[in-house]
């Protein structure tokens, strides 16, 4: 063609891309290892929140009321006495989930937190729990939480 131009299209870069959204498809259908990854993480992070006695949006826990503080002597830490609560928190991964949490007895009241009697009353009539306990909540993801687990996905997606 005079003053045209030519070109040719070959297809062997074709099989390359389909290769490698064939691999990105298996990955994505099985995200088990990036959401093991993500599970790991926030369990640190859930960690690192009793010992910083901080919630997932970074603002301190309530302190003690000076009853508690009297009944086990010592102010500190807010939810490790024993730390059964602490030691509970685990994550079980899936292929497309992950869940963190806990089955100890008393977390959903740490976390939300229960108006004193809330709990119903005492074989001599005293309310349960016996005073108001605030919310402490330990599980939850911040805003840097979810810019990690989206990182770590994209890692995953971009190993493919």
């Amino acid at each position: 063609m005079a003053g045209g131009m030519t070109f040719t299209v070959r297809t062997g870069g074709l099989d390359a891309i389909e290769s490698a959204l064939t691999r990105l498809a298996a990955r994505a259908d099985n995200l088990l290892p990036a959401m093991d990854e993500i599970g790991s993480q926030m369990l640190q992070r859930t960690q690192r929140r009793f010992e910083d006695q901080q919630g997932p949006d970074g603002a301190d826990w309530p302190a003690l009321s000076p009853v508690t503080v009297k009944r086990r002597g010592d102010a500190e830490p807010i939810l490790r006495i024993s730390g059964d609560l602490y030691r509970s928190v685990s994550y079980r991964p899936g292929r497309d989930h992950v869940e963190l949490g806990t089955n100890w007895p008393y977390a959903r009241a740490m976390q939300l937190g229960v108006l004193r009697g809330a709990s119903g009353r005492t074989r001599r009539g005293g309310p349960i729990p016996w005073g108001t306990i605030p919310p402490r909540p330990f599980l939850g993801i911040s805003d840097d939480d979810g810019v990690d687990v989206l990182d770590i996905i994209q890692h995953y997606l971009e190993g493919a």
